[in-house]
């Protein structure tokens, strides 16, 4: 049957590379924090940048969620393309962790380009704190949409087991 300690490996490693692929820009935004340096461009002004950013991603906040239940749907995972053709046959549960594996990081960089989109704003206007915000709501949104991997996982290899 399933080896629990080897789920519980999966998820810790999904989730690792979730916080990490949606928690880039929170470390940039440290990183602007830290070295000073002025405008490079001012096409919107602070007060319209500053709104139009925190619409952004309070409409991610909003529809993270039922975005990634949607895209991480166990038969749309099992159903996707292969994305390594060398996976032995047979060797369903790894099967099942690639293509999940997969389905996340798609997802992820999907989520990812609202909050990417708004730290090349802060980066071009030299504003740190839209930054550090956008780097925190963007954690926040990896959080709320973050998928349950183990029933992901549980549920792609019981459709892959049955073809």
């Amino acid at each position: 049957m399933h080896d629990p300690m080897d789920k519980r490996f999966q998820q810790r490693m999904l989730n690792m590379l979730w916080y990490t692929a949606l928690g880039g820009p929170l470390l940039v935004a440290v990183i602007m924090l830290a070295i000073p340096y002025g405008p490079m461009v001012e096409w919107l002004p602070r007060q319209l940048l500053w709104q139009g950013s925190l619409v952004a991603l309070a409409l991610l906040l909003a529809a993270g969620r039922p975005f990634t239940r949607q895209r991480m749907a166990p038969d749309r995972v099992a159903a996707g393309a292969k994305p390594w053709r060398e996976l032995e046959h047979g060797d369903v549960e790894g099967e099942a962790f690639v293509r999940v594996q997969f389905a996340a990081m798609r997802t992820a960089a999907l989520l990812d380009v609202i909050p990417v989109a708004v730290l090349l704003l802060a980066i071009l206007h030299a504003d740190p704190l839209l930054a550090l915000a956008d780097g925190v709501l963007a954690l926040v949104a990896a959080a709320i949409a973050k998928p349950d991997f183990v029933n992901t996982l549980l549920t792609t290899e019981s459709r892959l087991r049955r073809g």
